[in-house]
Order: C-alpha cells, then structure tokens, then sequence
C-alpha cells in the first residue's frame, strides 16, 4: 500500500477483493475492478451543508483508477497506459458487494 496526500493506494488482487470489514459484524465490503489501483479517500477535515465537520473515519470511499503517478512513466515496462488519443473513448467497471462473515467464512463468487 502505498501513502498518498488523499489516504492510500493499493493494487487490488486479481478477481474479487475483500476491502473493509467492520469487526463488530462482521460485515464485508467486496470490490472487484479492471482498474490497476484503488485510491482510499477518507474525506478528512470535511464540513457538511449543515456546517457539521465530520471526524476522520466517518466516511470513506474507494475510487478505482491508475496510480496517481502513472503520467511520470509513460512507456515503462509493466506499468499501464493512461494516454487517451484523439478518438478513443475510456471505460471501466467497478462491482462492489456487501456480505456477511462469520470466522470461517468462504466466498462463493
């Protein structure tokens, strides 16, 4: 995982990937991407509408994307291309799936 200004970003594993889990519940937040990396952006120091300032952790959201710096290595071996010619249009798919785990439990997708 690597730090970022805005939270972490991490290279998803091939397939579907667990990304948060709440211990109380045991509840699952599971994403899958065709994106290289998952930006983690915690919206910390962020006021509402209403003037309320949320805490760090209130929220969080998972933006999937190329790596923040993938512009500075255009052309390097391994790294994919986030250059978009004249013509080309970008597309990309992002699931997310809520479940519940128990200690032993085993995904079935």
């Amino acid at each position: 995982m690597v730090t970022t200004t805005t939270g972490w970003c991490a290279a998803p594993a091939t397939g579907w990937t667990p990304s948060r889990r709440t211990p109380g519940d045991g509840i699952v937040l599971w994403e899958y991407t065709d994106q290289p990396g998952v930006q983690v952006y915690t919206g910390n120091f962020l006021v509402g509408t209403s003037g309320h300032a949320y805490r760090q952790g209130d929220a969080f959201t998972l933006e999937t994307q190329h790596f923040p710096d993938t512009p500075h290595h255009i052309g390097q071996p391994g790294r994919p291309s986030v250059v978009l010619n004249p013509g080309q249009v970008f597309g990309s798919k992002t699931t997310y799936k809520f479940t519940t785990a128990g200690p032993s439990f085993q995904h079935n997708f």
